[in-house]
């Protein structure tokens, strides 16, 4: 499961991030938490977004291909 965060979200802090890949962790679910650096939680603005994309893009053709 991939957790993507940015790093400028004040709607949900990245300490729900960790407990979420803490929770999957325990139940043996593979994991991992992106950082986008300076998107908000809507990763806004474009750049931010673009490095989202990219970032689900590049963890898909690796995981699932």
């Amino acid at each position: 499961m991939l957790l993507v965060w940015g790093s400028r979200d004040s709607q949900v802090p990245f300490e729900n991030a960790e407990r979420y890949a803490a929770v999957l962790s325990q139940a043996r679910v593979p994991n991992l938490i992106i950082t986008i650096e300076g998107g908000d939680h809507d990763f806004a603005p474009a750049g931010p977004r673009a490095k989202m994309t990219e970032a689900i893009s590049s963890w898909v053709r690796e995981t699932l291909a």
